[in-house]
């Protein structure tokens, strides 16, 4: 599945804590192609367009924090 989010707020999760306003997310075949501003996609490509207005996307977090003993009682 191909999607466009749109007018995302996006927290990078760089280093320097980076904050994009307004911004697009492209996204094909289940991997991130592109992220910027006024992302243009090939008219003739079937992409969903998302609006994420007043929504903010984050970088994907994973619990590390496990006790993998615990499984073994």
């Amino acid at each position: 599945m191909n999607y466009i989010l749109r007018n995302a707020l996006i927290a990078t999760g760089d280093k320097q804590g980076t904050v994009l306003a307004d911004s697009d997310i492209l996204v094909k075949d289940g991997k991130i192609e592109a992220i910027g501003q006024g992302l243009q996609v090939n008219p003739d490509e079937k992409v969903e367009a998302i609006d994420l207005r007043g929504k903010m996307v984050i970088p994907g977090l994973i619990n590390a924090h496990s006790h993998s003993y615990a499984n073994l009682a």
